[in-house]
């Protein structure tokens, strides 16, 4: 547990931060949900009840000393692992995507979800008992190793975003841990080139890519939407349409036309970033993404006070995990990224997304909190 002595070491700006977005997320999901054949009412009392179950969750995270998961990772890995071939067996599917399981009746949190902590956890344990910087190519593999089966595993159930996420996160703790930047830029130009000629061949001449025709359209559509604004183009043109809208000040709660005429489809969980631009303004807006900005930037300040090379690694996971998730559902929104389908973390309509994304900020502050010994 902990006490008086730990909690001045408690960073509540960051705790702030985090507070901040979610109830942000609560205040535009009121409107986000506005026309949905559920009700507003549905999506907004379980929202509450996962920021409530992600309270709990951060507490929960903060009494037990991070320096136990060190020793829970290989267990911790593996159970995720576990789960995640536990949905392709037995899960729910749900709009062509097979991603959760239940007990009986009862939803349980989505595995992929928990997968993202689960991986950063046992990659920081990894990389933590090495000595020395982790430099060369067959170091970087094994590191890899270990975010691979879980993404691929996410990748089949089809959840493309999430999958690349795992990598994204990944290749920052292997920088931060000592692989040279340009060993990283290197792998990722080469997994690009792979990835546009792949496109390019399955586009022209029929080849086949390990991606469903949906993940193609996303991919190939935010380059011109225009091509077809009724099918594939159609949620980014809305998108740009709303956000353009509400102009600085915006429109205010409930009377923005695009999101209350349901012009943007999943507008209370990828694209609730539309429904602020167009109610809150380019005012709004910018308070978010500045939000975003400080939360990686206080998490980094945690990292590099941390008390053992664990501890700094995790934190650097998870805060590369949300500026990495931000950045994606920002651009895509935008137009500057593909739709890849990834949330808006702390503000999107999720249970397990929330609920997981506090337990990480209970991580954070964890390491935080016991950045050093206290003597008296």
């Amino acid at each position: 547990m902990f006490g008086r002595r730990l909690l001045r070491n408690l960073d509540f700006r960051l705790l702030g931060l985090a507070l901040a977005l979610a109830v942000v997320g609560i205040i535009v999901l009121t409107s986000a949900t506005e026309g949905l054949p559920a009700g507003r009412l549905y999506h907004l009392r379980r929202q509450l009840l996962a920021f409530a179950l992600g309270i709990v969750a951060m507490v929960v995270m903060l009494a037990i000393d991070y320096r136990d998961f060190d020793r829970m990772a290989k267990p911790i890995y593996w159970a995720q692992l576990c789960l995640l071939l536990a949905v392709l067996v037995v899960g729910r599917t749900a709009q062509g995507a097979t991603r959760w399981l239940e007990l009986g009746r009862i939803p349980l949190p989505q595995p992929s979800e928990i997968a993202r902590l689960a991986v950063i956890i046992g990659l920081a344990s990894h990389l933590s008992r090495r000595d020395e910087p982790v430099r060369g190519w067959l170091d970087m593999a094994r590191g890899f190793g270990l975010v691979l089966p879980p993404a691929l595993l996410i990748l089949i159930q089809p959840n493309l975003g999430t999958a690349l996420i795992f990598f994204v996160f990944g290749a920052g703790m292997l920088y931060v841990a000592g692989v040279p930047g340009r060993r990283l830029l290197a792998l990722a130009l080469a997994g690009l080139v792979l990835l546009t000629a792949g496109l390019y061949l399955h586009l022209h001449h029929g080849s086949w890519v390990p991606l469903y025709p949906h993940q193609v359209n996303r991919l190939t559509s935010f380059v011109r939407p225009d091509v077809d604004p009724l099918n594939t183009g159609y949620q980014l043109i809305q998108s740009k349409i709303a956000v353009g809208s509400g102009r600085f000040w915006g429109r205010g709660l409930l009377d923005g036309t695009q999101n209350t005429l349901r012009f943007i489809p999943e507008k209370h969980t990828d694209f609730i970033f539309s429904v602020i631009g167009e109610e809150l303004g380019f005012a709004g807006s910018a308070l978010v993404v500045l939000a975003f900005v400080l939360l990686p930037w206080g998490g980094l300040s945690i990292a590099r006070r941390a008390r053992d090379r664990f501890g700094s690694l995790l934190v650097v996971g998870i805060v590369i995990m949300w500026a990495g998730q931000a950045f994606v559902n920002l651009g895509m929104t935008l137009g500057i990224m593909p739709i890849t389908g990834l949330p808006l973390p702390f503000i999107s309509y999720g249970s397990s997304a929330l609920i997981v994304n506090f337990a990480a900020l209970g991580l954070v502050l964890n390491v935080g909190m016991r950045r050093k010994s206290i003597l008296f």
